[in-house]
């Protein structure tokens, strides 16, 4: 790979020959409406994020239905360190795939495979930060909300398996963004439903039938998700992808990972955020209550859910086209893109 830095230029490079193949593979043109482009992008996202967010759900259905309210309690114990876990992951999907995004709008084909490359190496950094971390920490930040007896000893199942698996989570909400600002949102859809099916019946078969319990639950989380993450590979060296994946050139550049990571760290401290809310609340609710009221809350917080994946996934369905406009310098489009999205979430 050329030693070249990742700066956002001033002005829209011309087209050479590798530029005008990239140009005439675009979906998003100049000939196409905005909305048109927005919704070819929204509809999936929230459909993606409406399935993403079944799968903390569905392992509380199970969990509750054949566990019962202190195995959900345990359940939404862990959620705080989930929301880490996972706020981790979309830093990496959001500043990765918004640059891929902007590259491909300037025809900057050699940039968008050092993002995709180093978005890569970012997962495995955080991955082995995160097992590191769950390992030593996760009782104590167990502890601290409160959890004690069988809610505490749910818990600790659950993150004995996840901690293990923490990566294939990092990975599972990085490379469906990755593969949606490559220009494949349907696929990127697809694969997160693949991921939520793979959960439910593997929750039925290890909670149901064998019952495991909470370990059973983290057993179906890791490998639908590894199975997610092990798909979208395939697709990057597959001849569907714009932003091809190849072994030569797999070199690390501190500098491109710095801008992916500044460029989602919003993300992640929206989902840090996230999991304080629900630290305190669970605090709260085993000092002035029980784990029935855990138990409770949780209930309340997947019917919340449903809402805020749907805003969510509005948001994460225009950042393609806008990350693009940015990058083809068409202020105007991105304007008209933002207020659109603005009027449907209101």
């Amino acid at each position: 790979m050329q030693n070249q830095s990742i700066d956002f230029p001033q002005s829209v490079p011309p087209l050479s020959c590798e530029n005008k193949h990239l140009s005439s593979t675009r979906s998003i043109t100049t000939d196409k409406s905005i909305s048109k482009v927005f919704w070819r992008y929204a509809i999936p996202s929230v459909a993606a994020m409406v399935v993403n967010g079944l799968y903390q759900v569905i392992d509380g259905i199970f969990v509750g239905h054949y566990v019962g309210f202190e195995g959900l309690a345990g359940i939404n114990m862990t959620m705080p360190i989930m929301g880490v876990i996972i706020g981790l992951g979309l830093m990496i999907g959001m500043g990765g795939g918004s640059l891929i995004s902007i590259y491909r709008g300037q025809g900057a084909a050699h940039k968008a495979n050092a993002i995709l490359i180093n978005s890569l190496y970012l997962i495995v950094l955080f991955a082995g930060l995160s097992t590191l971390l769950i390992n030593n920490f996760g009782g104590v930040l167990l502890n601290l909300q409160g959890a004690a007896g069988n809610t505490l000893s749910h818990s600790m199942n659950y993150l004995s398996i996840f901690s293990w698996g923490a990566g294939f989570a990092i990975s599972a909400a990085v490379i469906p963004m990755l593969i949606r600002n490559d220009n494949s949102p349907n696929f990127a859809t697809g694969l997160m439903v693949f991921g939520a099916l793979v959960n439910i019946v593997l929750d039925y078969l290890l909670i149901g039938v064998y019952s495991l319990g909470l370990q059973g639950a983290a057993i179906a989380t890791v490998i639908a998700e590894c199975l997610v993450f092990s798909v979208g590979m395939i697709y990057f060296f597959s001849s569907k992808a714009q932003t091809k994946l190849t072994l030569k050139g797999l070199n690390f550049k501190s500098s491109v990972a710095i801008k992916i990571i500044k460029l989602g760290a919003s993300s992640l401290f929206m989902f840090l955020y996230f999991g304080l809310v629900i630290a305190l609340h669970n605090k709260l609710l085993m000092v002035y209550g029980s784990p029935v009221s855990v138990a409770a809350f949780a209930i309340i917080g997947y019917i919340a859910t449903l809402y805020y994946v749907t805003a969510e996934g509005i948001a994460n369905g225009m950042q393609p086209p806008v990350s693009f406009y940015f990058g083809a310098k068409q202020a105007e489009k991105i304007q008209a893109t933002v207020i659109l999205a603005l009027k449907i979430v209101v």
